[in-house]
Protein backbone atom coordinates (compact mmCIF):
# COMPACT_ATOMS: atom_id res chain seq x y z
CA UNK A 1 0.00 0.00 0.00
CA UNK A 2 2.71 2.15 0.79
CA UNK A 3 4.21 1.89 -2.50
CA UNK A 4 1.33 2.68 -4.35
CA UNK A 5 0.68 5.80 -2.18
CA UNK A 6 4.71 6.51 -3.48
CA UNK A 7 4.09 5.95 -6.86
CA UNK A 8 0.60 8.69 -7.33
CA UNK A 9 2.68 11.10 -5.22
CA UNK A 10 5.29 11.00 -7.89
CA UNK A 11 2.73 11.14 -10.38
CA UNK A 12 0.89 13.33 -9.37
CA UNK A 13 4.27 15.71 -9.07
CA UNK A 14 5.42 14.94 -12.23
CA UNK A 15 1.88 16.08 -13.45
CA UNK A 16 2.16 19.37 -12.12
CA UNK A 17 5.75 19.91 -13.13
CA UNK A 18 4.67 19.51 -16.06
CA UNK A 19 1.24 21.59 -16.10
CA UNK A 20 2.97 24.57 -14.53
CA UNK A 21 6.17 24.41 -16.85
CA UNK A 22 4.57 24.63 -20.26
CA UNK A 23 4.49 28.17 -20.58
CA UNK A 24 2.18 31.51 -20.15
CA UNK A 25 0.03 32.49 -23.16
CA UNK A 26 -1.93 36.14 -22.78
CA UNK A 27 -5.24 36.27 -24.62
CA UNK A 28 -3.97 37.67 -28.21
CA UNK A 29 -2.07 33.45 -28.13
CA UNK A 30 1.77 35.57 -28.16
CA UNK A 31 4.06 33.68 -25.86
CA UNK A 32 5.16 35.83 -22.89
CA UNK A 33 8.30 35.74 -22.06
CA UNK A 34 9.77 36.61 -18.71
CA UNK A 35 10.26 40.08 -17.87
CA UNK A 36 9.23 40.39 -21.57
CA UNK A 37 5.84 42.54 -22.41
CA UNK A 38 5.08 41.67 -25.99
CA UNK A 39 1.74 42.88 -25.67
CA UNK A 40 2.38 46.86 -24.60
CA UNK A 41 4.29 48.39 -27.96
CA UNK A 42 4.88 50.93 -30.06
CA UNK A 43 6.91 52.32 -33.08
CA UNK A 44 8.35 55.41 -30.98
CA UNK A 45 9.48 53.44 -27.86
CA UNK A 46 9.68 49.84 -28.67
CA UNK A 47 10.64 49.23 -32.08
CA UNK A 48 12.77 52.56 -32.89
CA UNK A 49 15.21 51.53 -30.23
CA UNK A 50 15.55 47.98 -31.40
CA UNK A 51 16.38 48.60 -34.41
CA UNK A 52 18.81 51.18 -33.35
CA UNK A 53 20.55 48.55 -31.45
CA UNK A 54 20.57 46.11 -33.92
CA UNK A 55 19.99 47.26 -37.78
CA UNK A 56 20.84 50.90 -38.24
CA UNK A 57 24.24 50.38 -38.39
CA UNK A 58 24.00 48.53 -41.71
CA UNK A 59 20.45 49.85 -42.62
CA UNK A 60 20.95 53.34 -42.07
CA UNK A 61 20.09 56.37 -44.27
CA UNK A 62 23.98 57.04 -44.25
CA UNK A 63 25.31 53.10 -44.93
CA UNK A 64 22.08 51.24 -46.43
CA UNK A 65 23.51 51.88 -49.47
CA UNK A 66 26.90 50.11 -48.91
CA UNK A 67 26.33 48.10 -45.73
CA UNK A 68 22.54 47.39 -45.74
CA UNK A 69 21.99 46.18 -49.77
CA UNK A 70 19.70 49.15 -50.39
CA UNK A 71 17.22 48.74 -47.51
CA UNK A 72 16.81 51.56 -44.96
CA UNK A 73 14.98 50.85 -42.13
CA UNK A 74 15.96 54.09 -40.33
CA UNK A 75 12.03 55.74 -40.28
CA UNK A 76 8.50 54.28 -40.23
CA UNK A 77 8.19 55.07 -44.14
CA UNK A 78 11.25 53.00 -44.96
CA UNK A 79 10.44 50.56 -42.25
CA UNK A 80 7.02 49.70 -43.39
CA UNK A 81 8.24 48.65 -46.83
CA UNK A 82 9.22 45.68 -45.13
CA UNK A 83 6.35 44.20 -43.38
CA UNK A 84 3.22 42.60 -43.70
CA UNK A 85 0.23 43.64 -41.59
CA UNK A 86 -2.30 41.54 -43.32
CA UNK A 87 -4.55 38.91 -40.81
CA UNK A 88 -3.23 35.75 -41.35
CA UNK A 89 0.25 36.49 -42.83
CA UNK A 90 3.44 35.84 -41.89
CA UNK A 91 4.49 39.39 -41.16
CA UNK A 92 6.79 39.68 -44.09
CA UNK A 93 10.37 39.95 -44.92
CA UNK A 94 11.14 41.95 -41.59
CA UNK A 95 9.87 39.37 -39.38
CA UNK A 96 11.14 36.77 -41.54
CA UNK A 97 14.38 38.09 -41.48
CA UNK A 98 14.70 38.38 -37.96
CA UNK A 99 13.35 35.01 -37.18
CA UNK A 100 15.94 33.74 -39.27
CA UNK A 101 13.81 31.94 -41.09
CA UNK A 102 14.02 34.46 -44.34
CA UNK A 103 17.77 35.76 -44.80
CA UNK A 104 18.79 36.09 -41.50
CA UNK A 105 19.81 39.37 -39.81
CA UNK A 106 21.14 40.52 -38.33
CA UNK A 107 23.68 39.44 -40.72
CA UNK A 108 27.09 38.12 -38.74
CA UNK A 109 25.63 38.97 -35.47
CA UNK A 110 23.58 37.09 -33.04
CA UNK A 111 20.10 36.70 -33.48
CA UNK A 112 17.89 39.01 -31.75
CA UNK A 113 16.07 38.15 -28.23
CA UNK A 114 13.11 36.23 -27.84
CA UNK A 115 11.55 39.39 -25.90
CA UNK A 116 12.86 41.38 -28.80
CA UNK A 117 11.33 39.24 -31.70
CA UNK A 118 8.05 38.85 -30.20
CA UNK A 119 7.22 42.78 -29.74
CA UNK A 120 8.35 43.43 -33.09
CA UNK A 121 6.39 40.45 -34.37
CA UNK A 122 3.22 41.88 -32.16
CA UNK A 123 3.61 45.27 -33.21
CA UNK A 124 3.80 43.71 -37.00
CA UNK A 125 0.42 42.41 -36.11
CA UNK A 126 -2.04 44.93 -34.87
CA UNK A 127 -1.14 46.93 -38.09
CA UNK A 128 2.72 48.61 -37.40
CA UNK A 129 1.63 51.68 -36.73
CA UNK A 130 3.41 54.80 -36.12
CA UNK A 131 3.06 55.45 -32.93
Amino acid sequence: MKRISILIFFVALSSATIFFSTGCVNNKKDILFSGCDSTNVSYSKTIKPILQNNCYSCHSTANGATLGGGTVLENHTNLIIWVDTAKGSDGGILVNDIKHTGNPMPKSASKLSNCDIAKISYWVNEGAKDN
